[in-house]
């Protein structure tokens, strides 16, 4: 059995639905816009349920090469005539 895990690419909140969305191989987009639907019609019952999804579902496993490079500091430029 395989864990669903939160999308880091794919989100417009929390990734919740990206990851849904990547695990089954569906359209992200189209997911949204039913669980939006399905928002209005169950007068607001989805929306507790979409932050016990936060709770349980992880943050994806980060590799090495995925991780962001640590900021540099920029250096002090002390004659602006070069530029």
């Amino acid at each position: 059995m395989t864990t669903i895990y939160r999308s880091a690419t794919n989100k417009k909140i929390f990734g919740i639905l990206g990851g849904i969305a990547q695990h089954y191989h569906i359209n992200p987009d189209i997911l949204r816009i039913v669980y939006l639907v399905g928002i209005f019609c169950s007068t607001g019952v989805l929306i507790p349920s979409y932050f016990l999804m936060l709770l349980f579902i992880k943050k994806p496993k980060m590799t090495y090469f995925q991780q962001k490079p640590p900021m540099q500091k920029a250096k002090k430029v002390r004659n602006w005539g070069n530029f």
